[in-house]
């Protein structure tokens, strides 16, 4: 019989030998991520517990900790490690992203964005600083809740894009709906920012929304081309 430890590395041998997931079931795929925080018969119950309660693997990743604790085999370094592997892919993209520079295209600028909304389930705003060649000079998210609501300071947007001394900045933020279409208030909003902007010499580029993974722009769909600011030209769609 093998023990813990000769379990733990049996497993680890066959993901080097496939060196992929696709030969793994969802089962299959949770116990090999939970060994590395559980004893064996701890990992196997766990997962087979968590995919009867949510049914894949990718809602178990996007489970709250609050609902993972009520779980009898879940531990803090295995809800820790669940939580690890979707930040890390989102970091990974991230940084991927960085790599793609200047961003001279609304679609430069929507890929470098995507990224970092990778697993978000709420709506958070970013905000994208350029230099005068389209050099990304800062991305930071803002604020966390919907870009139309009385959270979203206009004045921390500019402050931010002062700061950055940016040339050109990119407001983007999610929809939680998976529709990235924008609304009538999303337009309002983009003309209080840029109104802001504008009066201290930065052009709003673009408003690009995310959903579902994609992303639409406002400069793409026509709602952008009356606000030129800045020095320069924007992105290019």
């Amino acid at each position: 019989m093998l023990t813990p430890e000769e379990f733990r590395r049996r497993a680890i041998r066959r993901f080097h030998r496939l060196g992929r997931l696709d030969n793994y079931d969802d089962l299959q795929v949770l116990e090999l991520l939970l060994l590395f925080a559980l004893p064996p018969e701890s990992a196997q119950a766990a997962a087979t517990e968590l995919l009867d309660y949510y049914g894949s693997v990718a809602s178990i990743l996007e489970a709250p900790t609050l609902e993972l604790q009520t779980f009898p085999h879940m531990t803090v370094e295995a809800m820790a490690l669940i939580h690890l592997v979707p930040e890390l892919g989102r970091y990974h993209m991230v940084q991927r992203a960085c790599l793609a520079r200047p961003l001279n295209t609304t679609t430069d600028c929507g890929n470098y964005l995507l990224p970092h909304f990778h697993g978000e389930q709420d709506e958070v705003v970013y905000l994208l600083c350029l230099d005068a060649n389209y050099q990304p000079r800062d991305c930071r998210m803002l604020f966390r809740g919907s870009v139309n609501t009385a959270g979203v300071s206009v004045r921390s947007i500019v402050r931010v894009a002062l700061a950055c001394n940016a040339t050109w900045v990119v407001l983007a933020h999610n929809h939680t709906s998976d529709v990235p279409m924008p609304s009538v208030e999303d337009e309002r909003t983009t003309h209080r920012v840029w109104k802001a902007l504008d009066a201290v010499g930065i052009g709003l580029a673009d408003h690009i929304i995310v959903a579902g993974g994609s992303f639409v722009s406002m400069m793409d769909l026509g709602l952008l081309t009356d606000h030129g600011a800045g020095s320069g030209e924007p992105p290019a769609t």
